[in-house]
């Protein structure tokens, strides 16, 4: 299955070396758009892309009513998961990402009216994140890298999942100062 990821990224998070979207954007093969998020004047792509109806928003579904669909990647059962998520999404479908900090997701969430009634996409994963760079993460969450991977397993594109996996395990064994 084809997908394309949006990366709706806070602008505080462009200057971060914690940062893992930057991960994803540098991998040629899978097809990546960045989009600074601004809560006044929201991106007239990223509104024309919202509008087509193939489009979803990766974040916790919360008992939200309308579409929603949530993926267990761990689970044995990977291909029926693959053509669930397949006949879910779609041909093609747009997964917006939001690269953020939990508190600045929450914020850019509940301040952005054309992500209300976006579909949504939630994981659910029993190990933990590998991400540790960074304080107040949730528990069972994921950083942004390990979602675009866990969401290229899903979709069949073992290859590019495994590629970017790799990139984030280099990416974690730099020094770098906590964010």
């Amino acid at each position: 299955m084809a997908m394309e990821f949006i990366l709706l990224c806070h602008a505080r998070e462009l200057a971060k070396k914690s940062n893992t979207g930057q991960l994803l954007l540098a991998q040629p093969e899978v097809a990546t758009r960045q989009i600074i998020w601004a809560r006044k004047a929201p991106d007239t792509a990223l509104l024309a892309t919202i509008a087509t109806g193939n489009c979803w928003l990766l974040y916790p579904l919360a008992d939200r009513p309308g579409k929603s669909l949530q993926c267990l990647p761990e689970s044995h059962q990977q291909n029926a998961i693959n053509d669930q998520l397949a006949e879910s999404l779609g041909e093609n479908p747009t997964v917006i990402l939001i690269d953020a900090t939990w508190q600045q997701a929450q914020k850019m969430v509940n301040q952005s009216p054309y992500l209300t009634d976006v579909a949504r996409l939630s994981l659910s994963r029993e190990a933990p994140s590998l991400f540790r760079l960074r304080r107040n993460q949730r528990p069972g969450g994921l950083c942004t890298v390990e979602c675009a991977i866990e969401l290229l397993y899903l979709a069949g594109r073992a290859t590019s999942a495994r590629a970017l996996h790799a990139q984030f395990l280099a990416f974690m064994a730099q020094p770098r100062v906590r964010c």
